[in-house]
């Protein structure tokens, strides 16, 4: 039996990155009732919902826990033919998240950070998801780490979700697959 490709490339701009070994691809679209289930139930969550954009490549770790997110990668792809810096994604990104969670938190917001040797935005935001797990909601304590960047007319946003718990948050396979982040030739 052949072993899954363990690489995502984009056909259009040349974005890779290496998924960890216990990590798993998973079609985008699945990404449609985790998402549902994950936006709060107010005019501000159901407004997002409508926006929100589909990923091009998902991947995630399954750890076993239902009280806690799995870790889980997302990378979006928007056509970006605007001459708006980079940095003004920022803001954008944290008017986003203060107004989806009462309770987020940026412990990093900056337009400095390199990701696959391209200068990129970076933030790590800390908010809490109430996600329906059968017939209870579940409050999934979340860390994401996110970074925007500028490739071949397109804004990438590579995101990486996982539990503020580091019994759940796989540090070392998210430094991996986070340094893995490469554009192909």
């Amino acid at each position: 039996m052949a072993t899954p490709c363990p690489d995502f490339t984009c056909p259009v701009t040349g974005f890779a990155f290496t998924r960890p070994e216990r990590w798993a691809f998973m079609p985008p679209a699945w990404m449609h009732p985790e998402r549902e289930a994950a936006w709060p139930e107010s005019p501000a969550g159901v407004a997002a919902a409508r926006l929100a954009e589909d990923p091009i490549a998902v991947c995630y770790r399954d750890h076993g826990s239902m009280r806690h997110i799995n870790p889980t990668a997302q990378l979006f792809r928007r056509p970006w033919p605007h001459t708006v810096p980079i940095a003004q994604v920022l803001g954008a990104m944290q008017s986003h998240f203060t107004g989806l969670y009462d309770d987020a938190k940026f412990e990093v917001l900056t337009d400095h950070a390199m990701l696959a040797g391209a200068r990129a935005a970076h933030y790590v935001v800390r908010f809490t998801q109430g996600v329906r797990v059968e017939d209870e909601v579940v409050p999934y304590r979340t860390r994401l780490t996110g970074y925007t960047l500028i490739a071949r007319g397109h804004a990438l946003t590579f995101t990486v979700a996982t539990s503020t718990t580091k019994a759940y948050r796989m540090d070392d396979e998210v430094a991996a697959l986070l340094a893995s982040a490469r554009f192909a030739q």
